[in-house]
This record gives structure tokens, sequence and C-alpha cells, in this order.
């Protein structure tokens, strides 16, 4: 009841006023299609419809940043920080910090003056960092690595004090006075040979390698150094750097060394050093060319205990191949003994050592030449025989007769001293590799037979023999 009565209050609406201005009416242009006839095609006329642009790609946008934030006392300022930024109590802690001692400096106006003093601490580091890092290697010779060690820590003669012989004993009986001591160690100071570029890969051993191949190169011949080579890490002006060539070429110049030649020994004895394998190598070649190109010859070596081995020798000790293969190529004084063997006579026995009948008889007092020998009796001699001989054996192949041989017919009905020929028998012919064995060019021992080959078979003779 309340909203009816409400409504029956309300006022009516105004009406509208039309306008005393008459409506103006829009006349349409007419449309030319229609005074066309009806059997008239139509073309449908081209619209240029313009594109459209395509809308260009969102911009990437950059983390939400929260307003600065100020306090209500003037001059207090708090960086921004980014809400992706995830802090923790330590970070935070350290965050705050920072920012009090910032806004410190903003409040006091002390920023310039504490980067200056930043920079300059900065640079004074750096300068006094590169005067004392480790920029260069110092190369030393004839010096143990713990001297070396020593030396660059500044007590170099802590090596030799800590021998027995320099502790000062507790009555001062052995002991120095500082004094002494300080100038024994101001004069004991190792002075490097030379300084390199400081790398992780130099070492002594790289250094001590590269000297010898050197040295090999020059010397043509294995060389065993004296003298030691330690390295120590070391800071230096970069003027007294050299290239690693020059501190090898320094090294050759002051290294001790000694010559690792190859000895020649025949039985036992040494008859020179050669300098290097390839000189040792070009005297057997030598010793085996008058056998080598020989095509007879089937096996050439030495009858002497010849041995080639490494020694560790002054180079003024060297001989030439020259002089080592005269002294192999001439004679040398052999005495043996010999034990007389059945046939033996004191001429056959000179004969075969080619000495003379005198020589033997100076060598046996107790013989002369009408002594009778006794088989297994003991003979000295003495002859002249080549400081090494050579044994070859030579392979011979020759063509022999194969001998005739008889077979018998017993025949009962004739007396034994019938005899008559059946069938003549033809010698065969065969081919024989026989090995003759020579020391220096002299026959030693039998022919071997090693092998036998047939040409021409043998025909035997068959013989009728009476029995009666």
């Amino acid at each position: 009841m309340s909203n009816m009565t409400n409504m029956s209050n309300m006022k009516p609406l105004p009406k509208p006023v039309r306008a005393n201005k008459p409506i103006k009416r829009i006349q349409l242009p007419s449309n030319p299609m229609d005074n066309l006839p009806p059997d008239t095609p139509i073309r449908p006329t081209p619209v240029n419809i313009p594109q459209m642009r395509q809308p260009a790609p969102p911009l990437r946008q950059s983390p939400k940043v929260q307003p600065a934030r100020t306090s209500g006392r003037t001059g207090k300022y708090t960086p921004k920080r980014a809400k992706y930024v995830k802090k923790t109590p330590v970070s935070r802690k350290i965050s705050r910090r920072v920012g009090k001692v910032r806004r410190f400096l903003h409040r006091t106006k002390l920023v310039g003056i504490v980067s200056a003093v930043i920079l300059v601490a900065t640079m004074a580091f750096l300068i006094f960092w590169n005067m004392t890092r480790d920029n260069a290697i110092a190369i030393y010779i004839g010096v143990p690595q713990s001297a070396v060690a020593a030396s660059n820590m500044g007590n170099i003669a802590s090596v030799a004090a800590s021998t027995p012989e320099n502790v000062n004993d507790e009555n001062g009986e052995n002991g120095e006075s500082s004094e002494t001591s300080t100038s024994t160690d101001s004069e004991s100071e190792i002075e490097p040979l030379a300084f390199i570029e400081l790398t992780d890969e130099m070492t002594d051993t790289a250094l001590r390698m590269a000297a010898i191949n050197r040295l090999e190169a020059l010397e043509n011949a294995r060389i065993v150094l004296s003298d030691t080579i330690s390295i120590a890490r070391v800071n230096t002006s970069s003027q007294n750097i050299v290239s690693f060539d020059e501190a090898v070429n320094m090294l050759v110049e002051n290294l001790q060394f000694r010559i690792l030649g190859v000895a020649v020994e025949v039985e036992g004895s040494r008859v020179g050093v050669l300098r290097n394998q390839a000189d040792a190598n070009e005297l057997i070649r030598r010793l085996q060319q008058p056998y080598m190109f020989a095509p007879e010859y089937v096996s050439v070596e030495f009858v002497e205990d010849f041995v080639m081995s490494n020694v560790d020798i002054d180079e003024s000790q060297l001989n030439t191949l020259e002089e080592i293969l005269a002294r192999l190529e001439g004679d040398a004084t052999v005495t043996e003994d010999y034990i007389v063997q059945p046939g033996d006579s004191l001429g056959i026995i000179a004969l075969r050592h080619g000495i003379t009948l005198e020589q033997l008889y100076a060598n046996n007092p107790t013989i002369s030449s009408t002594t009778i020998l006794q088989v297994g009796e003991v003979l000295r001699i003495q002859s002249l025989r080549p400081y090494l001989s050579v044994r070859t054996v030579e392979e011979v192949t020759r063509t022999e007769e194969i001998p005739i041989e008889t077979e018998t017919v017993a025949n009962p009905g004739e007396s034994s001293t019938f005899s008559q020929v059946i069938r003549a028998g033809t010698p065969g012919e065969q081919e024989v590799v026989i090995h003759i064995t020579r020391i220096n060019g002299l026959q030693v021992g039998e022919e071997e037979i090693v092998a036998t080959r047939v040409i021409q078979e043998m025909i035997t003779t068959t013989l009728e023999v009476g029995t009666a």
C-alpha cells in the first residue's frame, strides 16, 4: 500500500515538445543501375579495401619495482628493491648495513672522498701485488733443490746449518757469533743462471731433457750431466726474463757433462771406446765386410767373445773408429795350453799353430828334438794370431760319382775258382751340399755333408761265383 500511495503522489512526466520547423527530407541520389535493361550483364566493380596493419608485439616488461619509500625524516633515502629478489636473513642484515653506510655518506657529503680513497687503495694493492708475486722461473746450476728453496726464503745457510757439525752446542764450543753467521749468509747467496717466463708446465726435468738433447745434437753422442739443474719461482723485472731457447743455450754453455761411449771388449779386454752407437755399427760392418757379399757364406761370426757396452767416460779418453779397427785387424800374442793327441809330433804341432820348432822349444824347456811325446802331455804354445778372428761357414755344392757295387750269385756246380760277370754295372752320379768351416780363411775340421741329391742311379755288377 505504501508503494501505491507513493506512485499516486508522483507528478506526470512532461510531454515532448515538437518543433515548429518542418522536417527536411533528404533526397537520395538515384541508382543508375535501375535504368538498365533487365538482360544487361552486370560486372562487379572492384573495391580497394585497405589492408589492416598487424599489431606490434607487446614490449618486454621490466620487473615491477616498488617506488622509493621515504620516511618522515627529511633526507632519508631508501633504495629501490625488486620484488622477485629473495632475501635471506643474512643478506637482509648485510643490505641494512650497506644501506646505513650509503645514507650516512649521502647525508655527510663524503661519497667522493671515500670513492677516491678506495680507488687509491686498490691501485696501491695492485702495485704491491705485482711487485711481490712470482712472475718468473729462476734456473740454477750445481745447486740442490733444497738449497734453492732455502735461498728463496732468505735463509740459504739453513741447509748447511742443519748438519750436526754446524749446530751450536750449549757450551758454545762449536758456535759462532751472530754477526759472523749473518755475513756468511750474505756471502752464500745463490745467483741464478737465467730467468724464464713462469708457466705451470715448466719443471727442472723438462729443462734437463732440453739441455741433454741440445748437447747430444752438438756432440753427436749420448751424454750424462755432471751438474744438477734446479728451478724456483721468483719475482724479477721483465727485462731479466729471457726466452726458453736462450736459457737452454746458456745451460749448454755452462753445464759439465761426460760422454756415454760404447766400449769395445774382446775376451774381457777393452780395446777402446767409441763415441756413439753409429760408430760401433760401422766397426762391425767393416770387420764383416770381406765376407758379407760372398754368396757361398751361410754364417759369419766372431770366434772370440766380442762385447759392446755403454760406459761413462771423459771425452779425452775416446778412440776413433780407425784406431780400434787397426787394433782388431792386427796380430796379438796368444798363449795357450795344448794337449798332445794320438799321432801328434813336434813338427805337426808347430805347423798347426804357425810357429817354428825353436819357438816351441823356447816355450817348453823340458822338450828337445829327441823328446818322444806322450798322449795327454800338455805343451805351452805362444803364437801370433789376429786380435779378432772371424769364423765362416762356407756352403759348397759338388757333383760326385757313386761307386759301383758288386753282388755275387753262388753256383754250386762250378769250382771255387770259377768267376763270371753276369751283368756289368755302371757308376751313378749325385749332387752333394757340403759345409766347410774356416777361421780367418783357414779350414778347421772336416767337411760336413748336409744334403745329397741323386742325379743318375748306379747299376750294380752281378758276379757268378762257383762254390764247389
